[in-house]
């Protein structure tokens, strides 16, 4: 959880084999103001090397864009990475902003994962 929001975030990094990789995103309001998850962003880094920023897509996006929750309510986002045989190394960094109360924040999130890539 992040300090003083009553937020809980958490980030998966599925293998899908030749698929490539998806990052999942959850973002679950746990207080009782409203939570607006406003966008969510992720950066891959392939071996050290920038790859580019990649919005993270939500199930059930509000009209206007992002996510509305109310208490307990969950936002699913998903990314998509084909898959990747000339790199070791995937890190993704995902930037979630969002308004809770009457702030903004941003909640930054990291997961490394090694491909089977076949040294030779």
């Amino acid at each position: 959880m992040s300090g003083k929001d009553p937020i809980d975030y958490t980030l998966e990094i599925r293998d899908l084999g030749a698929n490539g990789h998806e990052v999942v995103v959850f973002v679950v309001n746990e207080g009782e103001d409203w939570l607006i998850v406003r966008r969510a962003d992720v950066v891959v880094t392939k071996d050290g090397q920038p790859f580019g920023r990649h919005a993270v897509a939500f199930i059930n996006p509000d009209p206007s864009g992002g996510r509305r929750l109310g208490q307990f309510e969950i936002a699913e986002g998903h990314f998509h990475l084909a898959r990747d045989m000339d790199h070791r190394q995937l890190d993704f960094t995902v930037d979630i902003d969002y308004r809770y109360g009457d702030h903004n924040q941003t909640q930054r999130l990291e997961r490394r994962v090694e491909t089977k890539r076949i040294t030779r």
